[in-house]
């Protein structure tokens, strides 16, 4: 009889295990099923489950998994049972020396939980008493051979590793099948009423009465052939299939939630709960996930902190009630995809091309040139064109532009004003082209991103409106 067989808790690690890996889940469920057949580990608790057949079910989950990260969420809804008799069996089968950690569960706040990694092992014990010879030492010990005693107990634990454990169902009592309190009847037994001698005979369910043959009254089922045939209707139809069912206010709300929190990174930490109720009145509009990041990429970011649903909520005012339509939203969303590509066309090249001067003297100047006055600034970024058809800034005083920035910063409509004035004649391309040598690319954007989030998007013909 082999000794018995408890890990503790010390030894539950790679570090500080006895067993060795098992080389293959084929070969870790043999060490499993002898565990389970030998009765070798011996619990310390006086409460709880028993190391049986709803341990070796759970250890051919975990056989599945690669690498072996069982939720305790997941074997519980895999199984049927609840998540606290599932950390019992994992703890058996820690505690048998079958799963050594590979790396803890987390549950830090704020971030989602991480579920434990384990390692197949296989106990020492396993190999002593199938004769398996090793070579090697501590956890990467591996087999070379075994004993002739032991093969046809590996044989028997092989045939069982294939298998896979089924549930037991429990069998509901009938009325029928019953033992009756005093009248002797016995299970599989019925009963029989003769009102003539006004006595009962107990007979067994699939004979008939003393004396008489069941073949003789045997007969097929009239509606055999017309079953067969298909001219008859079989009396316990398929049941049909119901469509999939749709998701209703809540669900939706949910589900959009989610999505967000997945493709916002601010919102990676945001509670899917929390996140809905303030989604609620996009998501009963219809509102999609990309529709609402196409929203939030027009609203300007305020300077005031808040929480991750806070900003969420902040920048959703309104949303529902100014895009109100589908249309409204389309029309919405590809003005978003056209800033996108036209910003990442605009500093393509520039991220491609710039590299860092050598020079600590030229990074001295530019850093002066960053720190200077909006003044200063506006002087530094002057671009002389000479093509004749448009304003010339040569010919424009000087601190003429300066002003003219300075008024731009105060109000947005004085860049509107110019490019509109110029597009008429030459097309809003090369109208903004050039505002921007004018006033500068930092408050042309500031105008475009401001004219956004007062929904005034652009046409499909590029123009201010």
């Amino acid at each position: 009889m082999p000794a018995e067989l408890h890990v503790p808790d010390a030894e539950q690690w790679p570090a500080t295990t006895r067993s060795r890996i098992a080389p293959h889940p084929y070969s870790w469920l043999q060490a499993v099923h002898w565990v389970a057949g030998a009765g070798v580990y011996a619990a310390r608790r006086q409460h709880g489950p028993r190391f049986g057949t709803t341990t070796v079910r759970i250890a051919e989950l975990c056989a599945e998994l690669s690498p072996c990260r069982p939720g305790v969420s997941y074997l519980a809804r895999r199984t049927g049972l609840s998540e606290r008799t599932v950390q019992y069996h994992l703890q058996m089968l820690r505690e048998a020396g079958l799963l050594v950690y590979a790396a803890r569960g987390t549950r830090v706040k704020g971030s989602r939980p991480q579920a434990s990694e384990f390692l197949w092992t296989i106990p020492p014990v396993f190999d002593a008493a199938l004769g398996i010879r090793t070579v090697g030492e501590g956890l990467r010990r591996r087999p070379v051979g075994i004993e002739e005693a032991g093969r046809k107990t590996i044989g028997q634990l092989g045939k069982k590793a294939r298998r896979r454990t089924r549930r037991r169902r429990a069998r509901a009592a009938s009325s029928s099948t019953t033992r009756t309190k005093g009248t002797g009847r016995k299970p599989g037994m019925k009963t029989a009423t003769n009102t003539s001698q006004g006595t009962t005979d107990c007979t067994p369910i699939l004979g008939g009465f003393p004396g008489t043959t069941s073949a003789a009254d045997t007969r097929v089922p009239s509606e055999k052939a017309e079953l067969a045939s298909g001219a008859a209707s079989s009396s316990s139809p398929q049941k049909p299939h119901h469509p999939r069912k749709r998701l209703n206010r809540v669900g939706r709300r949910h589900q959009l939630a989610r999505e967000l929190v997945q493709q916002l990174p601010w919102l990676a930490n945001t509670d899917t709960a929390r996140a809905a109720w303030v989604l609620r009145h996009v998501a009963d509009a219809g509102w999609t996930s990309a529709e609402v990041i196409a929203w939030l990429d027009l609203m300007v970011i305020p300077d005031r902190r808040y929480s991750p649903a806070g900003l969420l909520a902040y920048r959703l005012q309104g949303a529902h009630h100014t895009w109100s339509t589908p249309q409204e939203r389309q029309r919405g969303l590809e003005a978003a995809r056209d800033s996108r590509r036209a910003e990442q066309q605009r500093h393509a090249g520039w991220d491609e091309s710039w590299q860092p001067p050598a020079d600590q003297s030229v990074l001295e100047q530019i850093q002066q040139i960053w720190a200077a006055s909006p003044e200063e600034d506006a002087q530094a970024e002057l671009i002389s064109i000479g093509d004749g058809s448009l304003p010339v800034l040569e010919d424009i005083p000087r601190q003429e532009i300066v002003q003219l920035r300075q008024q731009a910063e105060q109000d947005g409509t004085v860049v509107v004003m110019w490019v509109e004035s110029i597009a008429a004649t030459h097309g809003y391309e090369t109208a903004e082209t050039h505002a921007r040598r004018l006033f500068t690319h930092r408050i042309v954007d500031r105008v475009r991103h401001s004219l956004r989030s007062r929904h005034m998007v652009l046409h499909s013909g590029g123009g201010w409106a």
